[in-house]
């Protein structure tokens, strides 16, 4: 009972999402070329965060589980 609530639950990935199941050699290339700069991207902006000190990235890791935040209300205050 249990795990069949916790089988939807998302977690995290290193991987860029993938499109569709297409096989054409257009899609293949795009599918390459995307996945690229997503790794590129992802690599680049991570050892800028290292960097500047940042360590929150020490806790990310395949497979972690995402935290939902839902938002109920939101307010606007002077100061």
């Amino acid at each position: 009972l249990f795990f069949d609530r916790v089988v939807d639950l998302p977690t995290y990935s290193n991987n860029r999402p993938m499109g569709g199941t297409t096989t054409t050699s257009v899609a293949v290339a795009e599918n390459e070329v995307a996945s690229s700069v997503y790794s590129f991207q992802k690599d680049f902006f991570r050892s800028a965060a290292k960097t500047f000190g940042d360590t929150r990235l020490d806790n990310v890791y395949e497979g972690k589980l995402l935290r939902r935040l839902e938002v109920t209300s939101v307010n606007v205050e002077k100061l």
